[in-house]
């Protein structure tokens, strides 16, 4: 083992600090200006990661460490992002990257600014957990117990206004069991880890990325495509990374805002500059073929570099609002792979697309059909550069998109993957949607209630509504299930996804405050609310399925109703 990257740092520190030290830090006096280097993930709890995230804290349960790099100023890496907007900062600030940490830190300061917080152009918005001091347990939504930021507002921001409201609403003794539970959490310490280096440079964002491989609870690698961000300004240039970073910004703002820069920087080096993949996805490869290319300049003297990039990132935005114009507003949020976006726009670059209606219904229907294949079966998870690579020379070399020459790549390569299969589908029934691993399934269903002319149970169509806007809906719900099956309250999340209370088919998508609206209560009330609804959510109409006894019954008639109208529509797919 060589221990030569140990020249490259200082004596770390390792300290304790309350939850509301860190708030302190970050919020109220700004001496901590934090930042999520170019290879950091995307923030992807949504409001029950938070809220058990909470449980934990209350629980007095280990939440793991928190990795701080300490660096000069935030634009070592030119694409870093703050952890927050920030509104202030003390005359003497530090400046760290967050290596480890970033979703805890994240929800601490979700819960800090009332379930709402600015990161550049996004926004992250989540519906407020409160305490019920009935049962003393957490909830999703405000209306069975009180919002934990309004206990915030008075422990924290010193708010006596929020506190004699408080206590008008509940009584003083029930406010003063509500407080202790404030300071529960802002009492409760975090270990914090900080690293110092002796130089903040392009292999310093390497060994830091290693480090975040070996933390990552995940268990996920970081792959060298995904560190070129942190790379481009020293590889290509100070211009090129200017532009690169305002197309992301773009499609962060635009499109999504959980899509990631991978796609884009494979498009852009592998089907507009026309390098392999296998090259791209390595960085040393990768450095070694741009030395040509950022000397060459075309007939106006412009650098190709930068006029390519610019002349072919309009056809990747377009592929982008192809794919909310065919699958719906939410899509790109949903898609399980985003790299199976990049032959759709070298078809769009190849052809010189300039509008959406330049493409035939029977165009769009075929990559409609191509995206939910290669999404659900996960043809990209393996040796993505290989199949990425033959599967952009194959839209290369033909005029229109050829769906067909697609299929026989895939058949090549995985023949198991060539048609989604009755079992695959009913398999979602013991599989937890919700979960990142299994998001083809969420994404299914959504393409499923799309077709189905859904509604969103408040009188919008599903299709117009972006991602924030949706709800992961347990029809049954999902506490009383726990009481139903197993006579407990304690039932872990695994024993749910196996009586399929989790599973494809209990949980739909609706708007997020009519989810909090219906909360807990029983199928057999609620769903007599939304009659209207129902066909387009593939709820069976039957109201003795609604009963908690016919649960299992119900999960099949609505997988089957799944399964049938995905067969009608997509039949040379679906078996």
């Amino acid at each position: 083992m060589s221990f030569e990257a140990s020249d490259l740092f200082k004596m770390p520190r390792s300290e304790t600090y309350q939850v509301s030290d860190i708030l302190e830090k970050v919020l109220t006096r700004g001496e901590w200006q934090l930042y999520l280097p170019s290879f950091q993930r995307e923030f992807v709890w949504d409001v029950d990661d938070i809220k058990k995230f909470f449980e934990s804290i209350l629980s007095g349960y280990p939440i793991g460490t928190i990795i701080l790099w300490e660096v000069p100023k935030p634009d070592v890496d030119a694409f870093s992002l703050p952890l927050i907007n920030y509104k202030e900062s003390a005359d003497e600030n530090e400046t760290y990257y967050v290596i480890d940490g970033q979703q805890r830190l994240t929800s601490l300061m979700l819960l800090a600014c009332g379930w709402k917080v600015q990161r550049e152009n996004k926004t992250y918005e989540i519906q407020p957990i409160s305490f019920n001091l009935s049962n003393s347990r957490l909830y999703i939504g405000s209306r069975r117990g009180v919002d934990l930021y309004r206990g915030v507002k008075y422990y924290f921001y010193g708010d006596i206004f929020e506190r004699d409201a408080i206590i008008e609403e509940i009584g003083r003794e029930r406010f003063n069991r509500y407080i202790d539970i404030i300071k529960k959490l802002m009492n409760y310490k975090i270990p914090i880890y900080i690293i110092r280096t002796k130089k903040h440079d392009s292999e310093v964002i390497n060994k830091m990325a290693d480090i975040f491989i070996l933390v990552n609870k995940a268990g996920q690698r970081i792959r060298n495509i995904e560190l070129l961000l942190s790379y481009t300004a020293g590889i290509l240039s100070q211009e090129i990374a200017s532009i690169i970073r305002k197309h992301k910004d773009e499609i962060e703002t635009k499109y999504s805002a959980r899509m990631d820069i991978r796609p884009y920087l494979r498009y852009m080096f592998g089907t507009v500059l026309g390098l392999r993949q296998q090259v791209i996805s390595n960085v040393r490869r990768f450095e070694k073929a741009m030395k040509d290319l950022r000397k060459q300049k075309d007939l106006y003297g412009e650098f190709i570099l930068v006029s390519r990039i610019k002349d072919g990132y309009p056809y990747f935005r377009r592929m982008l609002e192809l794919i909310k114009n065919v699958f719906g507003r939410a899509a790109i949020d949903l898609l399980p792979s985003h790299l199976s976006l990049i032959p759709v726009a070298t078809y769009m670059y190849q052809n010189k697309i300039e509008k959406l209606e330049d493409i035939a219904a029977d165009v769009k229907q075929q990559i409609k059909k191509w995206i939910i294949l290669v999404n659900f079966n996960g043809y990209y998870t393996a040796s993505p550069d290989t199949r990425l690579q033959k599967d952009i020379e194959t839209v290369k070399s033909s005029r229109i998109f050829p769906y067909d020459d697609l299929r026989s790549n895939i058949e090549k390569y995985r023949p198991s993957a060539i048609f989604i299969t009755k079992e695959s589908i009913y398999d979602g029934i013991g599989r937890d949607v919700r979960l990142k691993q299994n998001l083809n399934y969420l994404f299914l269903l959504y393409i499923a209630l799309i077709d189905n002319n859904a509604g969103d149970f408040s009188g919008y169509e599903l299709k117009a509504l972006k991602i924030s806007d949706l709800h992961k809906h347990h029809i049954f719900p999902r506490d009383q299930m726990k009481e139903i099956l197993f006579g407990s309250k304690t039932v872990s999340e695994e024993e749910l996804t196996r009586k399929g209370v989790n599973g494809l088919g209990n949980i739909t998508l609706i708007k997020s405050n009519v989810n909090s609206e219906i909360s807990e209560r029983h199928p057999f009330e609620y769903l007599r609310e939304y009659e209207r609804e129902l066909v387009g959510h593939f709820i069976p109409q039957n109201p003795i399925l609604w009963n908690y006894k016919n649960f299992e019954k119900f999960i099949q008639t609505r997988i089957e109703s799944i399964y049938r109208f995905l067969k009608n529509k997509y039949i040379d797919i679906i078996k």
